[in-house]
């Protein structure tokens, strides 16, 4: 199994952190924080983002949760936010490439989601749709390429419904128009 999960440093760890504890002393619905991982696997296989490193020296972050932690005992610091649910599906992204008589389309996605992508050439009201279903694993993105017929006009609408996988009523819907180079 590869890695795609990008790398970040200590100092923007240590932020997003802070902003966590900070964040949930304004949610009132929030009881408690866990950080998984308080400290690095020591095999160096698995999670390397703990509070501590291997040897036990404190992080960055380590620092900043302690602070975070201390204004949150003397209340929510900003704006008191509650926690909804998210109606669309989490970091879909949709690029649309054409050439020649196809049609490529990049999906990515921050979670697991099913995509289905179709392809109609505009300005022809009998030119059927083409799809294609598929899934889409979190970060990972991946590219869906969809022939028209020869006698496509030039311009094609692309649309893309992503629905996510763990609840499939949270929907996002991206539709683009490109032009086929010819």
């Amino acid at each position: 199994m590869r890695d795609v999960t990008a790398v970040t440093d200590e100092m923007t760890q240590a932020a997003i952190y802070g902003q966590l504890v900070h964040a949930a002393a304004c949610d009132p619905d929030v009881a408690e924080l866990s950080f998984f991982g308080f400290r690095d696997d020591g095999l160096r296989t698995g999670f390397q983002a703990g509070l501590l490193r291997v040897d036990g020296t404190s992080r960055a972050s380590a620092a900043a949760v302690s602070r975070a932690i201390a204004d949150a005992d003397r209340g929510c610091s900003g704006r008191v936010v509650r926690w909804r649910p998210g109606l669309e599906v989490v970091g879909a992204n949709v690029a649309v490439g054409a050439r020649k008589s196809a049609v490529t389309t990049r999906i990515a996605a921050g979670e697991d989601a099913r995509a289905t992508v179709c392809i109609r050439a505009r300005g022809r009201s009998t030119s059927p749709s083409r799809c294609r279903t598929t899934k889409v694993e979190g970060l990972r993105p991946v590219s869906v390429s969809l022939d028209l017929a020869r006698s496509a006009t030039a311009r094609v609408a692309v649309s893309v419904e992503l629905a996510a996988e763990s609840n499939r009523r949270r929907k996002t819907r991206v539709v683009k128009e490109t032009v086929l180079r010819r």
